[in-house]
C-alpha cells in the first residue's frame, strides 16, 4: 500500500517567528536525549533541514516547540498570517468550504497533490468545524474569517445560507490581493487532470472560464465572450486566477458593489455569480481580461454530457467542474461514475491524511470509545513522560475496516427468516445436499489452491456436495479428485479468457446441470472474472456469488486506470465487483487497496498459508549467501524492526521508541577498527518511492548509533528474503491490529525469534517464551531487557532459538480454525436453501482435526518445487486485459470492425433500424406511384385499401423464413426465456419458437414472441417473476390465431435444456409422427419426469413432492386456491388424488398438447392463478415472503404452477404419455383406465370451467369490480353479453350515422338558396361553327 502523501514540512504558524537556526540550537556541547522536548525540536528540526518528506506530518503538536495550539489560537489566526503561511512563489490557492463538503475538499486535494501544488492550498473554513478538523491534521493551511455563516444553511443551493456563503468570496479575494499575492480560487467540486499553471500565460490582470456548454473552436479567442440573452455574459465564478493588480482589483471591487446592489430574497434566490459576471461586463474596458480555453477547462455540462467531445480532446483537459447539477449525493455519484471520486481508493495522498475514505459500504472510521495508545500509559521512563503530554498523535487507532453494510444485511435477512408466517408453517425436506461449484481460473500449484482445499475438505464433512470447475487444467486436478471431488475442465479459447462474450462462455461451460442448478458459487482469483460475466445477465444474477481476491495487482493498477483515463476499463471491473454477492479477502489491507471497487459488499475471512508458502519457497533459493549480498558478515548480529502494513502517522516516533530502546545493546557490540558495529538493525516499513530511508537515517543520527548501523529497508521489496538474513525480529507498531499481521507471520516461518508488544491480536497465537516473546507496550524497557536476553554474547541464545522453533511450527498452521469457520459462516448467511435441500451441520460441529492444520501432506511433493510467483501471474494477466481493451477502444474509433452478428445485439438493432427505414421508404415510394397510377374510386374503397394494407403489412412483419418454415407443421414448441443469459439454451430450428417474458432481453434476428406487447401484465416485474412460464402461456393464448397457426402446441423451458433434458433430433421426429398419426389422440405427451428430477428423492408420491419443493405448504395452496376458485364455503378436507401407481410425472413445464386442449388449460390455469394471487399477494408484495419458500423468492408460487399441468391433465381424463428425450420411444403414464373412480370429472370438465370462465368475464364486463383482482390481465374477457354489447354497438353506430345523413339532407333541404343574377345566354351560331369546324378539322388530320 502507497505511503501516505506529504504535504510541505510544517511548523506552527503561531510560534515564534524568528525561532532559533540550526547553527544555534546545536551549538550546545551538552548530552540531549532525543525525547525531551529540547531532543524533539532538534529531531524534527533536523528533519526539516534535510528537507524530509515524511507521510506522517500534520499534527501541529509535533511540529510546534509548544504544546498543540489550542482551539483559541485559531480563531485568532487571521487570513494575512494564512496566507503568508502557505504562500510559495507569491501565489496562494484558495477554496472556502463548510463541513458538509469536506469530502469534496479531500477530493479536490488529492488531485491538486498529484501535481504538487498542494503547498500553496489555503482553505477558508465557513465554519468552526471545519477550522479545527482541517488545521488538526493539517496545521495553519485553514483560517476562518469571522463571522461564521450558517454551517447548516451553508451549502444547500439557492438558500439565503449559500448565497451569505458565496457573497463573502470577492472580499476574501481582495484580502489577499491588498497583500500583494496572486490567488487562485476554486470550488472544491472539482478535480485537476493536469497542472493548470502553464495555462495562465502572459501578465493578465484576471482569468476565467466559460459556463457554457456551447462547443466552441479549439483555437477560440481569449477575449471576454458577448453577453447573453440577460444581457449578460455566463462566465463561472468557480475558477478564477488574479494577479494583484488594479485592474483585478476593481473587478472584485465592482462584483461586491454588485452584491450589495442584488441582495437575496425568497422571490430572488441570487447567488454570487450573476454579479460577478456583471462586474466583469462593466470593467471590461478598464480590466485585462482573460478566457481560459474550453478544452482545458470544461464546464460539466460540456464534459458529463458529450461524451464525443471528450474524447476528441482526449489529453488536453485540465480541471474538470462537476456542475449542472445539485445534490450531494448526485454529485458524488458522477463523480464515481466517471472514476473521478479519488477519495475512495486514494485517500491516502489528500493532505488531510483523513483515511476515513467515505466507502460507500463499508466503514472505515475512527472510534470515539477507542483512545491512542500513548493516552493512560504508566510511562516507566521519565524521558517519555512528555510524549504523553503531547497525546493526539495519530497512532492508527482511527484505521479499521468494518463491513457494516453486509452484516446488517445478514442480520436482516436472519430476522426477515424468523419471522411467522399468517397462514401455513414452513417446513424442510432433507432430499439433497446443498451443492456449490468451485471455480478456479487454473489447477496450478498455489497457496490458493492449498487454502480452498482445506475448506472444502471441511464444508464436504458438514454436508456440501462441491464440483470443482477451472479454466485451465494443472497438477492439483489430481489432489482434488482423490480427496473425491467431481473435476470439469472449462473448454475455452485464449482469447476468450481474457475477452470475454459471456454468451460464448456460457455455451462452452456446459456445465453439469448448469450454474443454475447449485445453491452457490464459489470463485477465486482475479482471472475468473470471465466466468463472473456469465452471472451478470438475468436469469443467473440471482445466484449467490463469492468471489475471493488474494491478489493486489488490480489496485496497484486502479489509480493508473484513472490517471490514464481508461474509466470504462475501470467500470467494467466495478461492474465485475458489483456483481458478486459478497467479495472475500485474507486480511485487512486488500478492501482497503481495492475500495475504489466497493459497493458494500467485502468481506474478511482471515487466514491463509501464502505467508508460510512464501517463506517455505525462499528458504529453498536463498541460504547463508544473502546475508553476504546485503553486505553483512558471519559476525554481525541483524536484527529487523517492522510494524504495520498501515502506514499512519505515529508509525515513525514507533521505530523511533524501538531504536531507542535497543541502544544498550551497542554496549555488546564494541566498534572495530573501521568504527563500524557488528550490530545491524533494518527497518522494514514504508516504500522504495517516499523518503522514509531518510528519516530513519535522522533518527539513527541524533540517537548516536554508529554510521551504517541502522538501514531502511522498502517493505514492497523482496521482504522474503531480508528477513531469511536477519537473527530476530521486532514488532515495533502498537496499533491494535485487526487479525495477526503477515509479516510477523512470514518472520515465523522462516524460523526467526520474535518480539511484539502484548496487543490483543498477537496476545491470541503468541505465547510468552513459547513462541515468541511479548512485552507491555507501555514500558519499553522491558523490550530493552528481553532484547538483551535474546542476544548473549554477540549470539542467539538458546532460548531464542528453541523459541523460533516452536514459532515456526506455530506458524505453519495459524488461523486455519478462523479461516474454516469463516467460510462456513459466510455460507450459512449467503446461500437461502430451497426447502427440499438438507440444511448444512452448524459450525461448531466441524471435526476439530479438519481446523487444526492446512492439507499440507496433499502438497508435500509440490513443496520444493519452483512454482510461478502469483504477482508475476495476476500481472500479466491484467496486461493481456488492458492490451485487448485498448484494442477494442482501437476499434470503436476507427471502422467498426467485424464481428460476430449472432451477438452483437448493438450492430444488429442498428442495422434493423436502418433496413426499416429503407423498407418504408421504398414501400412509401412504391404507395404514391401506384396512387399516381390508378383511380382514386370512393372514400370508402381507399379506406378498405388502407386497411388492407396495414394488414398486409403486419402480416409482413411477422412473417420471416422460421414462420414459413412452420408453415404446415403440426407442431410448435415455444420456449419461454427471461435475459439474455438463456439463448445459449434456445434451439433455432423451425420446430421452435423463443418467447421473451421481456423485451429488453430478446434475441436479436430471430421472431421471437414479445410476450409483454401480447400480454400488458408482464410488463409488471412482480407478475413476470411470479407467474414464470405462465406467463408466457397466458400471452399466446390471449387471441392465440394471431400467432399460432399449427394444430399442436408444445412448451419446452430452457432449464431443460441445461440439464440435457430436451428433446433430442430422433425424439423430436418420434413426437410428430405420433401427432400425425394421432396415435393418442388427445393426449398431453411430456419428456422430463419427477423422477428423473435431482429435487426429487427416491421415488415419492406427487403432493410429497410438491410439499418438498414448497416448504411443506404446497397441499394447503392447493387447497385454499380450490376452494376460492370454485366458491366453497366449507372446509375441504381432501385433494384432487395423484395415485402412487409406479408411474411418473411432468416437470418443468416441457411437454405438447392439441391447441383446443391448451386453451382450455389456459382457461382452468387463469383461475387458479388468480386465487393463488388473492391469498398470497400481500404479504408477498409488501415482504418479499410467501409461505411457499423458507427465503425471500419473487417465484413464490411458480413451483405450485409447476405441477398443475399434471393435476389438470389427470382429472380431465388426458391421456399422459411420457416421451423419452434420447429414443424417443413413448410410453403412457397413468392410463384412463386405471383413473375411473378417482378423477374429479365434474370439477374439471370443460363445461364447468367454460361457465366459471363466463361468469367471471360478466362480471368483469359488468361490475367492473374496485378490488384488485388479477384474472382479466391474465388474457381475453369473453362471454355472450360480449358479442351483444358489439352488435347493439354496431346497431347504435348505424343509427347514428343514418340520423346524422337524415340531418343534413333536412339542414340541406331548409337551407336559404340565393336567387339567380340572370339568364344564360347561348353563344352565336358563327362561334358554334367555328368549333364544330376546328372539330372537324382535327378529326380529317
Amino acid at each position: 500500500m502507497s505511503t501516505f502523501l506529504h504535504q510541505r514540512p510544517l511548523y506552527s504558524p503561531l510560534s515564534d517567528p524568528d525561532p532559533l537556526s540550526p547553527r544555534q540550537s546545536f551549538s550546545s556541547q551538552r548530552q540531549i536525549s532525543l525525547f525531551s522536548r529540547t531532543g524533539l525540536i532538534a529531531l524534527l528540526s533536523l528533519l526539516l533541514i534535510l528537507g524530509v518528506i515524511l507521510p506522517w506530518t500534520g499534527t501541529p503538536s509535533i511540529f510546534s516547540a509548544t504544546k498543540p495550539a489550542s482551539l483559541t489560537k485559531w480563531q485568532q489566526y487571521t487570513l494575512s498570517q494564512a496566507v503568508s503561511f502557505v504562500a510559495k512563489n507569491k501565489t496562494v490557492i484558495v477554496c472556502a468550504v463548510s463541513q458538509p463538503y469536506l469530502p469534496f475538499l479531500s477530493n479536490w486535494l488529492i488531485s491538486i497533490s498529484r501535481q504538487k501544488h498542494q503547498d500553496k492550498v489555503l482553505v477558508i473554513a465557513e465554519d468552526y468545524a471545519t477550522l479545527y478538523k482541517v488545521n488538526e491534521k493539517w496545521p495553519g493551511h485553514a483560517v476562518l474569517v469571522p463571522p461564521a455563516p450558517d454551517s447548516q444553511t451553508a451549502h444547500k443551493f439557492g438558500s439565503q445560507g449559500f448565497f451569505n456563503f458565496t457573497s463573502r468570496r470577492p472580499r476574501h479575494l481582495l484580502h489577499i490581493l491588498e497583500l500583494g499575492y496572486n490567488v487562485m480560487y476554486n470550488d472544491v467540486d472539482m478535480v485537476w487532470l493536469q497542472d493548470p499553471f502553464p495555462y495562465l500565460e502572459g501578465n493578465h490582470d484576471v482569468y476565467f472560464t466559460d459556463d457554457m456548454a456551447a462547443l466552441k473552436p479549439l483555437g477560440h479567442s481569449h477575449d471576454l465572450p458577448p453577453p447573453g440573452k440577460k444581457g449578460r455574459t455566463y462566465i463561472c465564478s468557480c475558477m478564477i486566477f488574479m494577479h494583484p493588480t488594479d485592474g483585478a482589483k476593481l473587478v472584485l471591487k465592482k462584483w461586491i458593489e454588485e452584491l450589495q446592489a442584488q441582495p437575496w430574497s425568497k422571490t430572488k434566490k441570487s447567488n454570487d455569480q450573476p454579479a460577478f459576471n456583471w462586474a466583469l461586463n462593466k470593467t471590461a474596458g478598464q480590466v485585462d481580461l482573460y478566457l481560459l480555453p474550453q478544452a482545458a477547462f470544461p464546464t460539466g455540462g460540456l464534459y458529463f454530457k458529450n461524451q464525443t467531445w471528450v474524447q476528441e480532446t482526449k489529453g488536453k483537459h485540465v480541471i474538470i467542474h462537476n456542475n449542472y447539477i445539485t445534490g450531494f449525493e448526485k454529485k458524488i455519484k458522477r463523480f464515481h461514475d466517471y472514476g473521478l471520486w479519488l477519495v475512495d481508493g486514494h485517500a491516502s495522498e489528500s493532505p488531510l491524511v483523513l483515511f476515513q475514505m467515505f466507502l460507500p459500504g463499508s466503514v472505515v472510521e475512527k472510534s470515539e470509545l477507542v483512545s491512542s495508545p500513548w493516552r493512560g500509559m504508566e510511562l516507566v521512563n521519565k524521558d517519555l513522560l512528555y510524549l504523553k503530554e503531547i497525546g493526539g498523535l495519530d497512532f492508527g487507532e482511527d484505521i479499521k475496516f468494518e463491513p457494516l453494510k453486509i452484516l446488517q444485511k445478514f442480520k436482516k435477512e436472519n430476522r426477515e427468516m424468523n419471522m411467522p408466517f399468517t397462514n401455513g408453517t414452513l417446513s424442510r425436506f432433507p432430499y439433497r445436499k446443498p451443492q456449490l461449484a468451485l471455480v478456479f481460473a487454473d489447477l496450478l500449484v498455489d497457496p490458493q489452491q492449498l487454502l480452498m482445499v482445506t475448506v472444502a475438505t471441511a464444508l464436504q464433512e458438514i454436508g456440501y456436495t462441491i464440483h470443482v470447475y477451472t479454466l485451465r487444467d494443472g497438477p492439483v486436478q489430481n489432489i482434488w479428485k482423490s480427496m473425491g471431488f467431481p473435476v470439469t475442465i472449462i473448454q475455452i479459447s485464449h482469447k476468450l479468457e481474457i475477452a470475454v462474450d459471456w454468451l460464448k462462455l456460457l455455451v462452452a461451460l456446459n456445465f453439469d446441470l448448469s450454474f443454475c442448478s447449485y445453491d452457490g458459487i464459489l470463485v477465486n482469483s482475479l482471472e475468473t472474472r470471465s466466468v463472473i460475466s456469465c452471472f451478470m445477465q438475468e436469469p443467473f444474477k440471482s445466484v449467490p456469488l463469492i468471489w475471493t481476491i488474494h491478489e493486489r495487482a488490480l489496485a496497484i493498477r486502479s489509480r493508473q486506470y484513472t490517471s490514464s483515463w481508461q474509466i470504462e476499463l475501470l467500470n467494467d471491473w466495478r461492474k465485475a465487483f458489483n456483481r458478486a454477492t459478497v467479495v472475500v479477502f485474507p486480511n485487512h489491507v486488500l478492501p482497503m487497496m481495492y475500495s475504489a471497487f466497493d459497493t458494500g459488499n467485502y468481506y474478511v475471512i482471515p487466514g491463509s498459508p501464502a505467508e508460510v508458502w512464501e517463506a517455505d519457497t525462499t528458504m529453498a533459493l536463498y541460504n547463508d549467501d544473502i546475508r553476504v549480498k546485503m553486505g553483512y558478515e558471519p559476525t554481525d548480529i541483524v536484527i529487523a524492526v517492522v510494524g504495520s502494513q498501515f502506514l499512519y502517522r505515529g508509525l515513525w516516533l514507533e521505530h523511533a521508541l524501538v531504536l531507542k530502546a535497543l541502544l544498550p545493546l551497542l554496549q555488546d557490540f564494541p566498534l572495530d577498527s573501521n568504527s563500524i558495529s557488528h550490530l545491524k538493525i533494518i527497518v522494514l516499513s514504508g516504500d522504495s518511492t517516499g523518503n522514509y530511508s531518510a528519516a530513519v537515517e535522522a533518527v539513527a543520527v541524533n540517537l548516536s548509533y554508529p554510521r551504517g548501523t541502522v538501514k531502511h529497508f522498502a517493505v514492497d521489496g523482496d521482504v522474503s528474503s531480508a528477513l531469511s538474513a536477519v537473527d530476530l525480529v521486532i514488532y515495533g507498531s502498537f496499533l491494535e491490529e485487526q487479525s495477526f499481521p503477515e509479516i510477523l507471520v512470514k518472520a515465523m516461518s522462516i524460523g526467526k525469534p520474535i518480539i511484539a508488544p502484548n496487543l490483543s491480536m498477537i496476545g491470541k497465537y503468541v505465547d510468552d517464551r513459547v513462541n515468541g516473546y511479548l512485552f507491555p507496550k507501555e514500558n519499553l524497557k522491558a523490550l530493552t531487557q528481553i532484547v538483551l536476553q535474546a542476544i548473549s554474547k554477540g549470539t542467539l541464545s538458546p532460548l531464542a532459538r528453541n523459541i523460533a522453533s516452536i514459532g515456526k511450527s506455530t506458524a505453519k498452521n495459524l488461523m486455519v480454525l478462523e479461516t474454516i469457520e469463516g467460510y462456513a459462516t459466510l455460507l450459512e448467511n449467503v446461500l437461502k436453501l430451497p426447502s427440499e435441500v438438507a440444511l448444512p451441520k452448524a459450525v461448531p460441529e466441524i471435526p476439530p482435526k479438519l481446523k487444526k492444520e492446512w492439507c499440507w501432506n496433499l502438497f508435500k511433493a509440490f513443496l520444493n518445487s519452483t512454482h510461478e510467483d502469483i504477482t508475476l501471474k495476476s500481472s500479466r494477466y491484467l496486461n493481456k486485459v488492458e492490451e485487448q481493451w485498448n484494442h477494442e477502444q482501437g476499434e470503436s474509433t476507427g471502422s467498426i470492425a467485424a464481428t460476430d452478428d449472432s451477438f452483437s445485439y448493438d450492430i444488429w438493432k442498428e442495422e434493423k433500424n436502418i433496413l426499416m427505414l429503407n423498407t418504408r421508404k421504398r414501400r412509401e415510394e412504391e404507395e404514391l406511384k401506384d396512387r399516381t397510377d390508378q383511380p382514386r374510386g370512393t372514400w370508402e374503397e381507399v379506406y378498405r385499401n388502407a386497411k388492407r394494407a396495414d394488414r398486409s403489412r403486419n402480416d409482413l412483419h411477422e412473417r420471416d423464413e422460421g414462420e414459413l418454415l412452420r408453415t404446415g407443421q403440426p407442431l410448435c414448441i415455444y420456449e419461454p426465456y427471461f435475459g439474455e443469459g438463456t439463448w445459449s439454451f434456445l434451439h433455432l430450428s423451425s420446430l421452435y419458437r423463443g418467447i421473451g417474458l421481456s423485451t429488453k432481453g430478446r434475441r436479436p434476428r430471430t421472431d421471437d414472441i414479445d410476450a409483454p406487447s401480447r400480454l400488458s401484465l408482464l410488463s409488471n416485474s412482480y407478475y413476470r417473476d411470479a407467474l414464470g412460464d405462465y406467463g408466457a402461456f397466458f400471452a399466446i393464448a390471449n387471441r392465440i390465431d394471431r400467432i399460432h397457426k399449427n394444430s399442436w402446441i408444445g412448451f419446452q423451458s430452457w432449464r431443460a435444456t441445461a440439464r440435457k433434458a430436451s428433446l433430442s433430433r430422433i425424439a423430436e421426429k418420434a413426437l410428430i409422427d405420433a401427432i400425425e398419426t394421432q396415435k393418442h389422440r388427445d393426449a398431453v405427451y411430456f419428456w422430463v419426469p419427477m423422477d428423473m428430477d435431482p429435487r426429487s428423492h427416491l421415488r415419492r408420491d406427487f403432493w410429497s413432492f410438491c410439499d418438498a419443493i414448497n416448504a411443506g405448504n404446497c397441499k394447503l395452496a392447493f387447497s385454499d386456491a380450490l376452494k376460492r376458485m370454485y366458491g366453497i364455503k366449507h372446509d375441504l378436507d381432501s385433494l384432487p388424488s395423484m395415485p402412487e401407481d409406479g408411474d411418473t410425472w411432468s416437470v418443468m413445464l416441457s411437454f405438447a398438447l392439441p391447441t383446443r386442449s391448451f386453451l382450455e388449460f389456459v382457461m382452468f390455469s387463469r383461475m387458479f392463478v388468480d386465487a393463488l394471487d388473492a391469498q398470497m399477494y400481500d404479504e408477498h408484495h409488501q415482504s418479499g415472503r410467501c409461505y411457499l419458500s423458507p427465503a425471500k423468492d419473487k417465484h413464490c408460487y411458480s413451483r405450485v404452477l409447476e405441477l398443475l399441468i399434471n393435476v389438470w391433465a389427470y382429472h380431465s381424463a388426458r391421456q399422459m404419455v411420457y416421451v423419452n428425450p434420447e429414443t424417443g420411444l413413448m410410453k403412457e403414464q397413468h392410463t384412463v383406465k386405471s383413473r375411473r373412480g378417482k378423477m374429479w370429472v365434474r370439477w374439471f370438465s370443460y363445461s364447468v370451467l367454460k361457465s366459471m370462465d363466463e361468469d367471471l368475464a360478466e362480471e368483469a364486463d359488468s361490475d367492473r369490480p374496485k378490488r384488485r383482482w388479477l384474472w382479466p390481465s391474465t388474457g381475453e374477457v369473453v362471454w355472450e353479453g360480449v358479442y351483444e354489447k358489439e352488435r347493439n354497438l354496431r346497431s347504435h353506430q348505424k343509427e347514428k350515422r343514418r340520423q346524422q345523413s337524415k340531418d343534413k339532407q333536412q339542414r340541406m333541404r331548409k337551407k336559404h338558396r340565393q336567387k339567380v343574377l340572370g339568364k344564360y345566354v347561348k353563344p352565336p351560331p358563327e362561334d358554334i361553327e367555328n368549333s364544330n369546324s376546328t372539330m372537324s378539322t382535327s378529326e380529317t388530320s
